[in-house]
């Protein structure tokens, strides 16, 4: 993410939708600007906010229990965040679910089975072997 003080030429994007495991960088060239994660999901400042950092290249992972949330995301320097420095995320659960020992053994003489993760009828033909872990 482009991380910059908004003008009539740029704008930040108001909302982002991504999945959770997803990697947000908050990039920028000019000026002093941080990234903080803000619970209150305001610009007003508050003890639940989190600095995630001051220097270019912040990198924060959405976590796994952020699916189905908004994050909000500012620069509080100055008035940046009131300026329109300030972005909300979309959090949308991971399309993969962690399973522990899954069975996708084919029934004797079926040709097909039903994939236990899919939940879909795969033919026993085009069944591809995958060590999950």
């Amino acid at each position: 993410i482009q991380w910059y003080i908004p003008d009539e030429q740029r704008e930040l994007p108001q909302i982002i939708d991504i999945p959770v495991g997803t990697t947000l960088r908050f990039d920028w060239i000019l000026g002093y600007h941080n990234v903080v994660l803000k619970p209150s999901k305001t610009c007003s400042v508050s003890d639940s906010d989190v600095v995630l950092g001051a220097a270019t290249g912040v990198e924060y992972t959405i976590p796994d229990d952020a699916g189905g949330k908004e994050l909000i995301f500012s620069c509080d320097v100055g008035d940046h965040c009131e300026k329109g420095q300030i972005i909300r995320v979309g959090v949308s659960p991971s399309a993969f679910t962690s399973v522990s020992n899954p069975t996708s053994a084919p029934i004797s003489g079926a040709d097909s089975y039903i994939n236990p993760i899919t939940m879909m009828m795969v033919p026993i033909a085009a069944q591809l072997m995958v060590n999950l872990v």
